[in-house]
């Protein structure tokens, strides 16, 4: 039992709880009609989001939260930055599609866990991307993978090709970077969840940020060199 166990930590995949995440996603979608956003299971949003079909295709960002959660607060996500980044995303006609690991059953904190933690969210982002190739709205040309800490580890090892892009928040890449398009890393030297001493090296693009602090998007550089890797890696294909 204690052999089956070990073996599917590392190549089982719970496709059920993987997919209540995506069911639990949120998402802020900018649209013609108006802005589209609250949970994707939700039946309205399902509604308003069929609305926006027949209009050119949106990029998404489709973002992977750290070991702590989304952080609702009165339907407003808390991603890595800050709220005012987000919104300044969604007015350059990004729309913004966040799964909730925590809507996983018996989903708990894992944080520092290692790969045991890798094993649960690289299956999340890997559904995602298939999930997200689904929706009529999304330009499927224009996928970013965005990752914070916990989450930034998983969007290292995705290997796909259907994102034109990937970006590592607050994550020192010890798997290393699988994928092989434009990746972009940002980090504060300082941050004490940083264990390696050259963190991030496969990255094509890192900014290393003098801080200790953790949310590194929070500063402004940060944020302009974002934007800018998103408005330099538009419809990209390798």
């Amino acid at each position: 039992m204690a052999a089956f166990f070990s073996l599917c930590l590392s190549g089982c995949v719970n496709l059920g709880a993987v997919q209540q995440s995506w069911e639990a996603a949120v998402v802020e979608v900018p649209s013609e009609t108006g802005r589209v956003s609250g949970n994707l299971g939700e039946t309205d949003v399902q509604s308003r989001l069929t609305q926006i079909r027949d209009q050119p295709g949106i990029p998404t960002v489709l973002y992977f939260h750290g070991c702590t959660g989304l952080r609702k607060d009165s339907a407003t996500v808390m991603h890595a930055g800050t709220r005012e980044f987000w919104r300044r995303l969604t007015q350059d006609g990004y729309a913004i599609v966040s799964p909730d690991s925590f809507a996983r059953d018996r989903r708990r904190p894992l944080c520092g866990s290692g790969w045991i933690q890798d094993r649960i969210r690289i299956p999340e982002v890997n559904y995602a991307v298939e999930q997200l190739k689904l929706l009529a709205w999304v330009d499927i040309s224009n996928i970013v993978l965005v990752g914070f800490s916990e989450g930034g580890s998983a969007v290292s090892q995705y290997g796909g090709d259907d994102a034109s892009a990937v970006i590592i928040l607050g994550n020192d890449c010890s798997l290393g970077v699988r994928f092989r398009g434009p990746s972009l890393a940002i980090l504060s030297a300082n941050d004490s969840w940083i264990k390696k001493t050259n963190p991030c090296s496969g990255a094509t693009k890192r900014l290393i940020i003098d801080s200790d602090i953790h949310n590194a998007l929070r500063f402004s550089e940060a944020q302009a060199l974002f934007r800018e890797f998103l408005r330099d890696n538009r419809n990209y294909n390798y």
